[in-house]
């Protein structure tokens, strides 16, 4: 039985849609280099073969010019649902799983076509498709992988782990790649949930390697596709007693232990609050500008687009398509573009001028979060305008996107789940799947006790850990300013003021230090009390 690992090196860009580090320095050799080191060490794969176009084909063998492995030249096309593949998962990046519609870190690359070519070439009977910048993979993991495929690949022919992307590869028999070769399809066909035919989870089947607790609860991706990764992982090389010998276990402790490495020059994600209607805010809050000034907009769009991998989301109190000068904050995202762009509005005003505007600036997600599947539930719970005219509004919706004959924006349709909608959850899911939407549960959130606590029962974790949204997010109000998190929807503690009057604003220093950082630094200690929200939060495990 051949197994042969296949490493898809696409010079042009990554699973991200970013442009390729493979060739980028680390730690003294190019990360391409550190991947095929690794995975030569595996001792069950027979053979290593890279995969790239042939445009590329000269710099890929000049990087690995003294490995042992075959560079296979491929001008086959890639699916062509690619692209919306990793815009489906751009906010679940840093998991292997979690993105919209069932979409997974399996679905950002792969090639088909091409790996099926060289598979064939080498007359493979597995292939391990590893990434081209995963410089920590871990080889006895992996090899331990390959048996375990091994094992049971004449009943599951695609073998995976929860695992982040980068520490380990995924494996699947020649014919599975033949049949996505031949359906134009990625692993989304096999693992995406099937309203015909349910199953159960395949984290529970034996096409599942548990790669251990340690390495499932990780947080963060461990590969060289984006300027924090490459910084992040050059990072922790440097903190490994012996790197060349650290395994995934290992890396695992050192990112826990060092979580600063993964800061980055700008947040991953980013929350701007669009409007602020005093009304709509479950709670009284400080006196704030109504809607954020577009050339405050401006200046926070141009610093966040100055990074590669941040995603904004566009929010508030209210209804951020209700901003008398909206047209201006789309138009503004088509100059200064983050890495994904997210709008959350309760969908009353998506008229078909305001869906334009959407379509025109190329929203990835739109997300309403409709929290309620009847009539009766939408008005007791205080929904924003009557329900049939919301539904309405996002079944016109989503007809005009299939006529445009695209998939995005992806539409997210979210319900909260409270005692009130528990029993319409499950009708709410169905409907909203069939519509061709996402249909999104979020858990009741009481917003560190100033709300009342409507959840069914208690969702967060037992254990209380360092809070992830401090670590992800920058959360601004209308005004400007930089709030702990979306907990404190008062405004009530702001901890950098409003955005100064210079024509420039620059992000980084307010996310990376300040008051911001030293919350952060508290909660590594956990003194939950440095800040008058913490001890009562239930949401530090989520954001």
């Amino acid at each position: 039985m051949k197994v042969i690992a296949c490493i898809e090196a696409n010079l042009a860009e990554n699973p991200l849609g970013l442009p390729s580090r493979a060739l980028a320095d680390f730690c003294g050799k190019p990360v391409l280099a550190r991947v095929a080191e690794r995975i030569l060490a595996v001792g069950s794969v027979q053979e290593v073969v890279v995969v790239t176009r042939p445009d590329d084909a000269a710099r890929v063998r000049q990087a690995l010019r003294d490995l042992p492995v075959r560079v296979h030249e491929s001008a086959q096309p890639d699916v062509p649902q690619r692209k919306p593949l990793r815009r489906a998962r751009k906010w679940s990046r840093f998991g292997w799983r979690g993105g919209l519609h069932w979409t997974t870190a399996f679905d950002e690359h792969g090639w088909p076509k091409a790996l099926h070519e060289a598979a064939v070439t080498s007359q493979a009977d597995s292939i391990a498709i590893v990434r081209a910048e995963a410089p920590l993979l871990d080889p006895a993991l992996t090899d331990a992988m390959v048996q375990h495929h091994l094992k049971y690949r004449k009943t599951y022919f695609f073998t995976f782990a929860q695992a982040p992307p980068g520490l380990v590869p995924e494996i699947c028999t020649i014919d599975f790649l033949k049949t996505m070769t031949l359906t134009n399809e990625t692993p989304l066909a096999v693992l995406r949930y099937k309203k015909e035919k349910p199953e159960m989870d395949r984290i529970r089947a034996e096409c599942h390697f548990d790669c251990g607790e340690t390495v499932r609860r990780m947080t963060w991706r461990l590969t060289a596709d984006s300027a924090r990764g490459l910084a992040a992982l050059r990072g922790l090389w440097a903190l490994a007693a012996d790197p060349e010998k650290t395994g995934a276990h290992g890396w695992a402790a050192l990112a826990g232990a060092h979580p600063e490495v993964w800061i980055g020059e700008l947040p991953p994600f980013a929350s701007v609050e669009l409007v602020r209607q005093p009304a709509a805010s479950p709670v009284p809050g400080r006196l704030l500008p109504e809607f954020m000034d577009p050339d405050v907009f401006t200046r926070i769009a141009e610093a966040l687009a100055a990074g590669d991998d941040t995603c904004l989301t566009l929010e508030g109190w209210g209804d951020p398509l209700a901003h008398p000068r909206v047209d201006e904050i789309f138009s503004t995202l088509k100059t200064h573009r983050p890495y994904g762009v997210h709008l959350v509005t309760p969908g009353m005003l998506l008229d078909e001028k305001r869906a334009d505007l959407l379509f025109a600036a190329d929203l990835d997600i739109l997300e309403i979060p409709l929290n309620a599947h009847t009539p009766e539930t939408y008005q007791k719970l205080g929904g924003v305008g009557d329900f049939s005219g919301v539904s309405a509004n996002l079944e016109a919706f989503l007809a005009r996107r299939k006529k445009q004959g695209c998939v995005t924006p992806y539409l997210a349709v979210s319900i909260t789940k409270r005692l009130e909608t528990e029993p319409e959850i499950e009708a709410f899911y169905e409907t909203w799947l069939d519509r061709g939407a996402w249909p999104v549960i979020r858990p009741a959130n009481r917003y560190a006790g100033q709300v009342p606590d409507s959840a069914p029962f208690p969702t967060n974790l037992a254990r209380r850990r360092p809070c992830v949204k401090i670590q992800n997010e920058l959360y601004l109000d209308t005004a400007g300013e930089i709030l702990a998190c979306r907990e404190d929807l008062a405004a009530r503690h702001p901890l950098a003021p409003p955005l100064p009057d210079a024509k420039t604003y620059d992000a980084g220093p307010l996310w990376r230090e300040g008051k911001l950082a030293d919350l952060r630094t508290a909660h590594r200690r956990s003194a939950w009390a440095a800040f008058p929200l913490c001890p009562a939060c239930t949401e530090w495990d989520r954001f």
